[in-house]
Formats: C-alpha cells, sequence, structure tokens
C-alpha cells in the first residue's frame, strides 16, 4: 500500500485551485476580448492631411525678383510654421525658447541638384499654453540666386532640440529680369514680420501687426526719374476692388516698393493686381497673379454656402439675420459675426473662422462626400470638439449591448482634455452617436479651439 504525504495531497489540491483560477482568468479575458476590451487605437490624420489651400501648419512661398547679379534671378522663400512644430525648452528668465534650422535645396526637373541653402532661428513663448498652440504662427525668409527656369525646391524644417524634421516640397518658377526694359517682379503679400526680414527694404513709415503689405520691385527706372503707379486690386469671387496710384522715385536698377493693404477680403488665392506704370511719356502695363504669404490670404468662398455652415456655432437670431441680408449688409454681418469670435482681435488672423472652416473642409473630405461630411454625426463632432486624441475600435462595446445582441461596429473617439469620449454605432449605413447624454453639454457649446 502507497501513503500518500499530506504535504503531496495539499500540493495537488493547491494546483487544481490554480488551473481553476487561470480557467475563469482566461474565460474573462476571451470574453473581453468579444465585447470590446480590445480597441484597435488610431488617430485622425488632420493638421498632416491635404486640405487645399493654407490648411498646413508648415507651409511655404515663393516668388521670384532680380538679384544684384544681372545675369541671375533671385528665388525668395517664406518659410510659415506654428509653435506646435517644435519643441520648446525654459530658458532662465522662465520663458520658451524653440531654435530651428530651415534646410533648402533646389532640384532640376530631372531630379538633380542645383543648389542648397541654410539658415537658423529661434521662437520665443510666454508660456506652456503657447508652446503647443497650432494658431500662433511664425515664418522665416531665406533667398538664393538661380539662373532663370523652372526649379523644384525641398524645404526641411527642423527642430534642433529633437531633430525631428517636416518637410514641403513644390515647383518654382524664376523669371528672367536681365532686360534693359522697364520690368516688374513677382508681387508678393506678406505680413509685417515677414516683410521686416526683406533685405535692403526702406519703408516710409512704421509697419503695422495688423496689416498685410503688397511687396513688389520695379527695375531699371532711369535715375533721378519718377513714375506715376496706378494699380488695381481685384478679388473675383467676391468682387472686391481696390484702386490707388503713387509717385516712385528711382532707386537705381532696383526700386523696392510696398504699400499696405488695408481690406484684408480682396486677398485670395485668385486675387490679381494691374499695374500701369508711367516713365515721363511712357506707359507700361503690368498685370500679375499675386503670391499670397501663408497668414495673408484667405481661400475663395461661397458666402450663402458658409453662412449656412454656421448652424453648429451660430447663436440665437445670428443665421436668421444672416440669411435674411442681401449684398454688401450681408457680408458685413458676416463679417461682425466673425469679429465677435476671434480670439486675437486687432491681429491679421482670425484663428477661430480659420478653424472652423478647415474643419468642415476635412470633415467633408473625411466622413462623407458632395460637402455632406460635415453634416454627418462625426463631422459634427468633429466641427465642434476638433481631432479626437485617440480612436477605438471595439469589436462591440458592453455598454450599449449584451451578449445576446448580433456583432455591431463601433467606434469611440477619445478626449483625454476634456475627460469625455463619443461612442458612434455603425447603423444604416452611417456612425451615428449613441451616448448623446455623456457629451450634450459640451456639443452644445462653443467649438473649441
Amino acid at each position: 500500500m502507497r501513503i500518500v504525504s499530506k504535504n503531496f495531497l495539499s500540493g495537488v489540491q493547491s494546483a487544481k485551485r490554480l488551473v481553476l483560477i487561470l480557467t475563469l482568468l482566461l474565460a474573462a479575458a476571451l470574453h473581453r476580448f468579444l465585447h470590446a476590451q480590445t480597441p484597435i487605437s488610431e488617430r485622425l490624420d488632420y493638421y498632416d492631411a491635404t486640405l487645399g489651400f493654407k490648411q498646413r501648419p508648415l507651409t511655404v512661398i515663393t516668388y521670384s525678383t532680380a538679384s544684384l547679379d544681372s545675369n541671375l534671378s533671385q528665388l525668395n522663400i517664406t518659410v510659415s510654421f506654428v509653435n506646435d512644430e517644435l519643441q520648446f525648452v525654459t530658458t532662465k528668465d522662465k520663458k520658451f525658447r524653440a531654435d530651428f534650422l530651415v534646410k533648402l535645396v533646389i532640384l532640376n526637373s530631372d531630379g538633380s541638384k542645383v543648389d542648397s541653402v541654410n539658415w537658423r532661428g529661434f521662437v520665443m513663448a510666454q508660456n506652456f499654453k503657447e508652446t503647443i498652440s497650432t494658431t500662433i504662427r511664425h515664418t522665416t525668409r531665406g533667398e538664393i540666386s538661380l539662373a532663370p527656369g523652372e526649379y523644384r525646391y525641398r524645404v526641411e524644417l527642423v527642430d534642433l532640440e529633437t531633430r525631428r524634421a517636416k518637410h514641403r516640397e513644390g515647383t518654382a518658377a524664376v523669371r528672367d529680369f536681365s532686360s534693359a526694359a522697364v520690368l516688374l517682379s513677382d508681387i508678393a503679400i506678406l505680413d509685417a514680420q515677414t516683410l521686416a526680414q526683406t533685405s535692403a527694404l526702406k519703408s516710409q513709415e512704421p509697419l503695422a501687426d495688423s496689416l498685410h503689405y503688397a511687396f513688389f520691385e520695379i527695375y531699371n527706372l532711369p535715375p533721378g526719374d519718377s513714375a506715376v503707379v496706378q494699380y488695381e486690386i481685384s478679388e473675383p469671387m467676391s468682387e472686391k476692388v481696390v484702386k490707388g496710384q503713387r509717385v516712385v522715385t528711382s532707386q537705381g536698377r532696383i526700386t523696392k516698393q510696398i504699400f499696405a493693404i488695408e481690406d484684408p477680403n480682396v486677398i485670395s488665392d485668385a486675387t490679381r493686381i494691374k499695374f500701369s506704370i508711367s516713365v515721363n511719356d511712357t506707359t507700361h502695363e503690368l498685370e500679375r497673379q499675386v503670391v499670397p504669404g501663408p497668414a495673408a490670404a484667405k481661400p475663395q468662398i461661397d458666402l450663402k454656402d458658409a453662412i449656412e455652415k454656421l448652424i453648429y456655432i451660430a447663436k440665437g437670431d445670428e443665421l436668421k439675420r444672416l440669411r435674411k441680408a442681401k449684398g454688401e449688409e450681408q457680408a458685413l454681418e458676416f463679417q461682425k459675426f466673425w469679429e465677435k469670435r476671434d480670439p486675437t482681435p486687432g491681429t491679421p488672423v482670425n484663428e477661430y473662422y480659420e478653424e472652423y472652416y478647415r474643419r468642415i473642409e476635412y470633415a467633408n473630405k473625411t466622413f462623407g462626400s458632395n460637402d455632406r461630411g460635415w453634416r454627418s454625426d462625426r463631422g459634427m463632432i468633429f466641427v465642434k470638439l476638433g481631432p479626437p486624441d485617440y480612436i477605438n475600435r471595439p469589436f462591440n462595446f458592453n455598454e450599449y449591448s449584451d451578449s445576446f445582441s448580433p456583432q455591431r461596429v463601433y467606434i469611440v473617439w477619445q478626449y483625454i482634455n476634456l475627460a469625455r469620449r463619443v461612442v458612434f454605432l455603425f447603423d444604416a449605413g452611417e456612425y451615428r452617436i449613441v451616448n448623446y447624454h455623456e457629451i450634450f453639454d459640451i456639443i452644445n457649446d462653443e467649438m473649441r479651439l
């Protein structure tokens, strides 16, 4: 007869209990796996998406002018970026500083390198909130002399703290200014910050931060002569037209000129400027497409359509009043509507306006087609709250279904700073909100930047 020790029996019982516990834990884990506890996480590619004119945090504008070397021309590059693109560090005086490097490479159409130039800079922020801002914008500029022709370029913005880099690529036309005739450079619309960086520019009056300026150069005005410059700025969608004239005195081969643009609504990506330059008894007619700076131009808008899209933020009778107004009165009411919501009055950019229509455009591209995406539940939440921090795609969702329900498709948008989530159920061909009771207060509030 075999004798089994008490210790052996105790060990067997412990092993059985351990197996039982592991089995229960495995069953619970399997249940959670089948019922929404194993999400697939992702983020919306909002800020890096190609959204058309003036939608990226990092933008590049190019325009050509004459070079000091008459056989070459000068390509000017303005790089614009927001604070959130860089890593800030604390300074001794308890402010924040970010250092950056810009690398510009010029390529031929076949991809072979022509030339390159690098330059450094830094920006400051007063507090931590400013360091992560997606609306505070800075510009930096560089220049490079090239033979006239068509080129490709690659611009890289390098954060010197983290060595992370963002880049943009594009094409640039470098015009020929070697003729002895009276010529006009490209016309660029620049803000005061960028204009102040333009080399050898002599402004007759101090630059106002709240305005934008047309910058151009006139070439080959005879020494000692003056010219009468008449200009007409026209924006086809709004039918805005601004006219004026000034007397220009020759500064030698290159005469640099700027003038303030008092009405920002005249500037868009379709704006044209016509010049009539009269020198002695000769008149030169010139017309140029405006090259808008990244913080200057606004995309063309259909005013009626833009007003209809205000349903998410218009209060009281604002929308009724906007719809009822006609012509110039409607445009004025629309301007007043946005002026009341401008977080930085007195500056040339209304961040609230730009972010609102930027989100609507993204919603249309991402959540629907034919201008319907912004009207969907996901589009509405995106416009009101912005991009979620994370998106979870659970297999099922315990709080809104049970084990007896058929498998259903959910997505959950997580907003960490708001400590909220928005749950969508795929139903009848689209995603619909199922937890209105949890988010009613925030979606009926103002849009959150």
